[in-house]
């Protein structure tokens, strides 16, 4: 997939689309992926091993590279999520953490403008 295809995969299509999907618990922490099944940005991209290792953690994918001595953060994505760099994926964690980015229903006028922000910067 391309990076902008990404982008209208997880950040039109499922959170703008709805919110609550996004894996925030009620501090504002998010987790790769949550107990009742809810996924952040690059949680929704990972392989069903690496999500089923890295349910309930937070933290950059940077960190959890370094932390868990992964070579390669390719390693933890689906094979049709290959390929971008890890900056592009910090891009879309920071979005899908920044709660400004949303209100209960959908995107906030800060995040429709974040979108088209990154919608220029990765076509």
């Amino acid at each position: 997939m391309t990076k902008l295809e990404i982008i209208k995969e997880l950040l039109v299509d499922t959170y703008a689309n709805n919110p609550k999907l996004r894996a925030v618990n009620n501090m504002g922490n998010c987790r790769y992926t949550t107990e009742d099944g809810r996924h952040c940005a690059v949680g929704m991209c990972m392989t069903t091993e690496a999500e089923f290792k890295f349910r309930g953690v937070f933290g950059s994918l940077l960190s959890l590279i370094d932390i868990h001595e992964i070579d390669n953060h390719d390693s933890l994505l689906q094979e049709k999520y290959h390929g971008h760099h890890i900056d592009f994926w910090s891009d879309m964690q920071v979005f899908h953490d920044t709660h400004f980015n949303f209100t209960e229903t959908g995107l906030s006028e800060f995040g429709e403008s974040r979108l088209i922000g990154l919608q220029e910067r990765y076509k």
